[in-house]
């Protein structure tokens, strides 16, 4: 179903923390409530993540897509019954809430001499992902921010993250999700790195904890004053890429974590994720997934 920003961009009444009917929803404030309604709904939600979230890089759009299983799905056994349910979320109409037409228009194509109206380089949609170097910066000034407060708290990452900072395995990465103490204030200190580096609002997000195992396994990766940053290992992080089963986003990071782990048959990868995630809760397709990536007969 596709979302018109224009009309999402206003808080309905009922909106949790609402200030006023038109106040202005981002993109990971209606991502987070768009789950919470799902998971109040009752249906079972598929894989160990949130979702597919996928950026098109021409025109700046993501569409998030859910699978999701029928209440009562048990009662369909041997067969496996699933359905998607997505969204769009069109950049241009999300851009009109915050900006004039004019100021749109010089972002995206700049003036004639080639820079914005504040003399910033041109904004382009492959400068929404985060490499390895953008990321350590990033951190490094959530850390200033938080030593300026006063205030100290930790970062537990996971996903895409851990992938390009501990494991070097991924050039970038569309966000920062993982979980961290002291939230109110983590939030203020990352909206204004946001604005500092012109990071997307929600370069750092937590909707990926209420996916995270009952067990996780975490390391410390870096100790700042004011922050220290644990990334989760590489067995708890192999067990949520397989249970999300998404072929083509994770099947690569399936192989570099599996090869790391020296993991080299479909049921010792099966064996892990089990052990972090329940196994008649699994979607079907995570098995097929681990066959068709792994050859048991080696």
């Amino acid at each position: 179903m596709p979302c018109d920003a224009r009309r999402a961009s206003a808080f309905p009444a009922r909106w949790p923390d609402a200030k006023t009917d038109t106040d202005v929803v981002d993109y990971a404030e209606f991502r987070a409530a768009f789950l919470d309604a799902l998971r109040a709904s009752g249906l079972p939600i598929g894989g160990a993540t949130h979702g597919d979230d996928v950026l098109d890089l021409r025109s700046s759009d993501r569409t998030f897509t859910v699978h999701v299983a029928p209440i009562g799905h048990e009662l369909g056994a041997p067969f496996h019954v699933s359905g998607a349910t997505s969204w769009r979320w069109d950049a241009l109409q999300a851009a009109r809430t915050a900006t004039t037409e004019e100021d749109l228009l010089v972002e995206l194509l700049g003036r004639e001499d080639g820079t914005s109206r504040r003399g910033d380089r041109v904004w382009s949609p492959a400068m929404a992902l985060l490499d390895r170097p953008t990321i350590v910066k990033a951190l490094t000034h959530l850390n200033d921010r938080l030593a300026v407060r006063g205030q100290r708290a930790e970062l537990f990452l996971v996903g895409g993250a851990v992938m390009c900072l501990v494991h070097d395995a991924r050039p970038a990465t569309k966000d920062v999700d993982g979980w961290f103490t002291q939230p109110q204030a983590v939030r203020v200190a990352a909206r204004e790195v946001a604005a500092e580096l012109g990071l997307a609002d929600d370069w750092l997000n937590d909707a990926a904890k209420a996916f995270l195992p009952p067990n996780p396994g975490y390391d410390t990766w870096q100790a700042m004053s004011h922050l220290t940053i644990s990334t989760v290992d590489a067995r708890t992080l192999l067990a949520m890429k397989a249970a999300a089963a998404r072929t083509e986003a994770d099947a690569a990071d399936i192989r570099f974590l599996a090869d790391h782990l020296r993991l080299r048959s479909a049921n010792d990868v099966l064996q892990v994720v089990t052990s972090y995630f329940s196994a008649d809760r699994l979607p079907v397709r995570v098995r097929l997934l681990l066959e068709e990536m792994f050859d048991d007969s080696a």
